[in-house]
């Protein structure tokens, strides 16, 4: 067969990724109409992607499970759970290997093109979660050498974005620079940015709180230290039927508060024989009971309120309780003591999720903020729908904010024309600062 090489943009030099980067910024900050497409790699979906304008406003959000192919919905998902499960029947066999390599192959194809189309049609950015900085790899879909094998071909697409239709092969748009390593691609590769994305599906979409403590029991003093390091106080309101924990925590400006009543699940290893199972809290369930391989506990309200009756002996429910709490360590045991500070750690617990196939709540996975009551649960007008969507809606405003702050790159470009290189880093702090001033 004949056989002619062709290099692709042959005679446009070899421009680094340096370079590159520079113009793609430079044609960003000049052409300020652009949109932002976050990709989560999901626990309860395999992606997920957040469309967002720039006054992060959702657009469009959507699971990446399902992919349209030639007409027909494709549930990738599904098919990896159900060749997973026959891989483990056949006891690992080589051949159930291949075709679980094969579907993600497929899939990482099917799904690179949809992302690649989507941020034409929206003339838009796209951000990924820096795998460099740490990989959440606990509960997720999808390992970190599939995430990365996803990443590169994602890179290598836009490398030369070809439309078919509009028989652009001789002017087909460069979108990113020559991939050469994961250690090479830093913070950007043309129109892909990439953001630390720890914790992003367990911040607040509303109000942006996010746990920023992390109580533990060191001892029977631990409430004590805890209302020294954190100001941490606690009070009964009678006429909402719940408690309040007021507390300051790192980078916060003022104290915070969160409320007991609360829906929330959380895992237990230890239970069924070690097999693991779901303590489920709902805010108005006065029993508890068994279900399935989970428990129904009682609501964290009551929890709190028979802990402090029948083990603090505080009978009375006035005032700052924290302090009377402190009074009675001495008569308390440290089981009593552990109990409490893991109730304010459910209560923290903003994402509530059960991962695998358990019984009738397998579907469970909801953001429920603790602090503005914020409920994926209920329409909201961010219209985030779950966790995961939440996950990805949060690693766009990111970057948005990496477009917008003052030494962002729509300011890339000084008065008198020069080019300064965007910081495509920052702390958290200045960032949940911008978040709060933005609204």
């Amino acid at each position: 067969m004949f056989h002619t090489p062709i290099e692709i943009n042959y005679g446009t030099g070899n421009i680094n990724q340096g370079k590159f980067n520079q113009e793609i910024n430079k044609f960003i900050a000049e052409n300020q109409n652009i949109k932002i497409i976050g990709i989560d790699r999901g626990e309860k979906h395999l992606l997920y992607y957040s469309l967002i304008d720039l006054d992060g406003k959702i657009i469009k959000s959507e699971s990446l499970n399902k992919i349209k192919i030639g007409g027909k919905e494709v549930d990738f998902h599904q098919k990896l759970d159900e060749a997973e499960k026959e891989r483990q029947k056949s006891r690992k066999s080589w051949q159930k290997i291949d075709q679980i390599k094969n579907l993600k192959a497929g899939y990482i194809s099917h799904v690179v093109k949809k992302i690649v189309d989507l941020a034409i049609e929206n003339n838009a950015v796209i951000v990924l979660e820096d795998l460099n900085f740490g990989f959440k790899s606990f509960r997720q879909k999808i390992e970190k050498n599939v995430y990365q094998q996803f990443e590169k071909a994602l890179i290598d697409k836009l490398g030369f974005v070809v439309n078919k239709q509009k028989q652009n092969q001789r002017f087909a748009p460069q979108l990113s620079a020559p991939f050469e390593s994961f250690e090479k691609v830093g913070k950007q590769t043309g129109i892909i940015y990439y953001v630390l994305a720890n914790n992003t599906s367990k911040v607040c979409p509303q109000c942006q709180w996010r746990k920023n403590i992390y109580p533990h029991y060191s001892g029977k003093k631990t409430i004590g230290k805890l209302k020294n390091q954190y100001q941490l106080s606690m009070e009964w309101l009678e006429n909402e039927n719940r408690f309040v924990f007021e507390y300051k925590g790192e980078g916060d400006k003022e104290k915070v508060s969160v409320y007991s009543d609360v829906d929330r699940v959380r895992y237990d290893k230890n239970l069924n024989n070690s097999q693991g199972g779901y303590h489920i809290y709902n805010h108005s369930s006065s029993n508890e009971s068994k279900d399935g391989r989970n428990i129904i506990e009682k609501s964290i309200t009551l929890k709190l309120k028979e802990l402090l009756w029948d083990k603090f002996s505080i009978k009375e429910l006035e005032g700052e309780l924290i302090t009377e709490i402190i009074n009675k360590t001495d008569e308390v045991s440290a089981d009593d003591i552990k109990d409490l500070i893991g109730l304010f750690n459910v209560i923290l617990n903003i994402r509530n999720t059960v991962i695998e196939n358990n019984d009738d709540n397998s579907e469970i996975d909801y953001i429920q903020c603790p602090a503005c009551g914020f409920d994926t649960r209920k329409e909201n007008d961010l219209g985030i729908k779950n966790g995961d969507d939440n996950g990805a809606y949060n690693i766009a405003l990111r970057v948005l904010f990496l477009l917008k702050r003052k030494d962002g790159i729509f300011n890339c470009i000084d008065g008198e024309g020069e080019y300064q290189k965007p910081k495509l880093t920052f702390k958290n702090t200045d960032y949940f600062q911008w978040v709060r001033d933005r609204k």
